[in-house]
């Protein structure tokens, strides 16, 4: 098999594999001599071919987002134009769905920081609050008092 073919096969293998299939399936369906050819040819194709870092990837998506944005937002002046409410609609939402990915994919749906204030106290100042507590409710004359004992 020439080097062309074998990238291919490789390639194919490596599509298959992302599909879920186990490289005996791969190996049975590209005709590797076992699997351990076949992971290895897969191996091989990604270290020849690696993936795009990050920020290309999050460019080329962002670029793809747009693209898909704009024919939605002119279908959407066409449906409104033709007083189709439906369309508008559906179009509207799909448009919406299409900047929220945008906003994430740029970072913009990070969760707002709140402050929270702590009061770390003593088992026994949580205790003497409670009792403080359970006697107001004692002294009020419309509730009804429950026979207690106060252990110190």
């Amino acid at each position: 098999m020439n080097r062309r073919d074998s990238t291919a096969r490789a390639e194919r293998s490596w599509r298959l594999r992302l599909r879920g299939r186990t490289w005996q399936e791969i190996a049975d369906t590209e005709g590797f001599k076992s699997r351990a050819a076949a992971q290895r040819a897969v191996a091989t194709f990604l270290e020849k071919n690696p993936p795009p870092d990050a920020e290309t990837l999050r460019r080329a998506m962002g670029d793809g987002l747009t693209m898909i944005r704009q024919k939605l937002l002119d279908a959407l002046d066409a449906a409104e134009e033709a007083g189709d409410h439906q369309a508008v609609a559906t179009l509207g939402r799909a448009a919406a769905d299409t900047i929220e990915k945008q906003a994430k994919l740029a970072g913009l749906h990070i969760a707002i920081p709140q402050q929270i204030e702590l009061n770390v106290r003593s088992a026994a100042a949580v205790l003497e609050r409670a009792e403080q507590e359970l006697l107001a409710i004692a002294q009020q004359p419309q509730s009804e008092i429950v026979d207690a004992e106060v252990v110190e």
